[in-house]
């Protein structure tokens, strides 16, 4: 029933879009859409819709009065915006321009090489943007001898202020850590050097590249998010002005893309994201008792390991 009230509203929506206002879409950067778009159908499919849904309305009030009340549909906006979630809660509708931020560029990124975080025997990998440069320290561990590489028992990517970078070197890092994403496709590398149990930490401040990396992790084999949830914004977004003045704001889907995940990413355990140990003190001292992510990562993984043991 409630799937039947959906598809009618969705259809008194787009017939209200189409030829009620008679919108024509129309982006603001790219080439017009094609003329289909803008043909008219008849009027009276949208009245009588628009009189049935009324009547499955009331029919459910009557009946009973847990189902859910009328709809708000003040305006087209409301309208316009039930859709488009439909279709994916990353489109945005609105009647004002959208202040789009542009992409983060970071050619001087910081880089961090991977060291032991000699409590757990785990190796750390710390990301706060992602490209060649910062993934070098990866791919040069692969150089080292197998024997040093098999002495990590996990590895923690530290993505809590991953803001963006190249989706190419984003596959990359897949490629080198598990066999399969549920939403983006890559290619495996020669040398799965980190496929190993894997603890991966995120934040509000995970965007961009960094939360894409983090949903493409989520759910495949030895794999634990711990953290908070993300920023909730994976892709760079363009907008498009319809001719009835309405902005529709559409992400920018990379090619790997195999299906829309759902944004933000959500932990498997909640853990403060902050504070964030500084990486030379982690590295130096090894010291990481101030910071409730890495707590939590060694408390998990000498849990686990007494559990194997056992």
């Amino acid at each position: 029933m409630l799937k039947l009230l959906t598809a009618g509203l969705i259809c008194v929506a787009i017939s209200f879009a189409i030829f009620a206002e008679d919108v024509k879409p129309e982006p603001v950067v790219s080439k017009p859409l094609p003329e289909e778009y803008s043909k008219k159908t008849n009027p009276q499919v949208a009245e009588q819709l628009s009189a049935e849904i009324k009547q499955l309305l009331d029919l459910l009030k009557q009946n009973n009065k847990l189902f859910k009340p009328e709809p708000v549909l003040s305006n087209k906006f409301d309208i316009l915006n039930m859709i488009a979630k439909e279709v994916s809660p990353l489109l945005e509708v609105s009647e004002t321009p959208f202040a789009n931020a542009p992409e983060i560029n970071k050619t001087n990124a910081e880089i961090y090489p991977i060291f032991a975080l000699s409590d757990i025997e785990a190796i750390y990998i710390r990301l706060d943007y992602i490209n060649a440069s910062t993934i070098a320290p990866l791919i040069d561990f692969a150089t080292l001898g197998k024997d040093k590489r098999e002495n990590a028992k996990a590895c923690i990517f530290d993505l809590r202020k991953c803001s963006g970078g190249d989706v190419g070197s984003m596959l990359k890092v897949l490629g080198m850590s598990i066999k399969e994403s549920a939403i983006v496709n890559f290619r495996l590398a020669d040398n799965q050097i980190f496929a190993v149990l894997k603890f991966v930490l995120i934040g509000p401040e995970t965007s961009g590249t960094g939360e894409l990396l983090a949903a493409s992790l989520k759910k495949a084999k030895d794999v634990v998010i711990i953290g908070e949830n993300t920023a909730g914004r994976p892709f760079a977004y363009k907008q498009f002005k319809l001719e009835s003045g309405t902005y529709v704001n559409i992400p920018q889907l990379p090619q790997c893309m195999k299906r829309i995940s759902q944004f933000p990413v959500k932990p498997e355990v909640l853990s403060s994201p902050r504070p964030q140990t500084a990486y030379t003190v982690l590295k130096s001292s090894g010291n990481y008792k101030k910071d409730s992510c890495l707590t939590t990562v060694v408390d998990l993984f000498k849990a686990l390991q007494v559990t194997r043991d056992i």
